[in-house]
This record gives C-alpha cells, sequence and structure tokens, in this order.
C-alpha cells in the first residue's frame, strides 16, 4: 500500500532535484556523459522516505558559502548534541534514539543523511510525538564563510512555515523554530548563539 507523506516530502523532493539533477533523462537519447565537459561535484545521496506519515517534519537548505549546515530536532527537555534527546547526525541517521513510548519505534525521530558535500536539503521527521515543547536547531559546521544564509521549512500536522536565517557564521547555532505539541503551534526565531568557545565536535554549550 502507498503512504502518502504530505507536501513536505514533495517539497524534498523538489529541493533535492534541483540541486542534483539537470533535467535530462537517464538513458534518453542524447543524454550520455560529455567527457569534454567539466567535471561537477559528486551528488548527494538520494535521502529515505520516512516509514511512517510524520505529524513533525523539518527541511533545511543553505546556499553555496555554507560548509554543511546540520539540522537538528530536540525533545522537550533535552539539549544539542546530546544523542538521548536530539535527532542529529550523530543519533539518528542509521539508528534512531528511543522516544516516546518505550521500544516502539513507531514514535522515534528520523533524519535522512548528512550533507556534507552539498547545500542540502536535510530532512528530520517525528510520527506521534510526546507532548512537550520540540526545539530545532540549525549548527554551521566546517569553514565556510559568515555570509552563508539557509533556511528551514517544518509542516507540523499540516501547518506549513518557512523560516530564513542570514548570515550563519561557522560554529554557530540558530535556534530556527520552537514547536508546541499537540497544539502544533509554530514559533519561529532569530535567535543565534555563538558556540566558539563551546565546540568540540560540535556545540556542546547547553541548548536550548
Amino acid at each position: 500500500m502507498t503512504k502518502s507523506f504530505g507536501p513536505i516530502l514533495a517539497l524534498g523532493a523538489a529541493l533535492l532535484a534541483s540541486a542534483c539533477n539537470d533535467g535530462s533523462v537517464v538513458g534518453a537519447p542524447g543524454s550520455e556523459p560529455d567527457e569534454s565537459a567539466t567535471p561537477t561535484a559528486e551528488a548527494s545521496p538520494v535521502p529515505t522516505l520516512p516509514p511512517v506519515p510524520g505529524d513533525i517534519e523539518i527541511v533545511l537548505q543553505w546556499d553555496d558559502l555554507g560548509d554543511d549546515w546540520e539540522l537538528h530536532l530536540v525533545k522537550p527537555g533535552g539539549s544539542i548534541n546530546d544523542n538521548a534527546t536530539d535527532c542529529t547526525w550523530t543519533s539518528c541517521v542509521s539508528a534512531s534514539p528511543d522516544w516516546g513510548v518505550l521500544g516502539d519505534p513507531v514514535d522515534d525521530p528520523h533524519k535522512d543523511f548528512d550533507d556534507v558535500d552539498q547545500f542540502g536539503p536535510e530532512r528530520v521527521w517525528l510520527a506521534n510525538p510526546e507532548a512537550g515543547t520540540y526545539t530545532v536547531l540549525v549548527e554551521h559546521w566546517g569553514t565556510g564563510l559568515p555570509e552563508s544564509d539557509g533556511s528551514v521549512t517544518l509542516d507540523v500536522g499540516g501547518q506549513i512555515v518557512s523560516v530564513s536565517m542570514s548570515d550563519l557564521a561557522p560554529q554557530h547555532v540558530w535556534t530556527a523554530a520552537r514547536i508546541a505539541w499537540p497544539s502544533g503551534t509554530i514559533t519561529p526565531t532569530q535567535d543565534v548563539f555563538d558556540c566558539t568557545a563551546s565546540w568540540a565536535g560540535g556545540c556542546t554549550a547547553t541548548l536550548p
């Protein structure tokens, strides 16, 4: 049975297609590679689809001035880069922390992949969230430029909100939004924290 994953997946697919596809059809006449063309960067892996439709779904993308923006969804009472309470590249790509009902994978969060070579999109999704306030955070990893811009698009129970950020410097953390559940209220923010003094394989400050 085919599941419908909502408009955020269509957005994620469109963003990925625009970033990684030149519009040609593989195998079509004239689609053979031009060996004289200038080599381009290797495309990022295709994100996986969620196992169940998410009540909370988040897409992050950024520009070519940035070097590895990192998406985080922190559960109520949690902290950034705590693998038990933060869904991010270290905790949520090949496995998931056990949120909600203990031992029930349906209500655990997921992240599609960690895009370190391109500019997103990266996606996080969560079904059947437990009650409380979730925080969407974004780190700027790597040695990108401080003028890097990006955006987060949230789909919470069918309510879609996009939030943009300008000039996110490396080793800074943007609090993009807070999500109250089960009301589904989304509160976008422009709060940015300078984590350079507390950076060791990611921000180690107590955030949010």
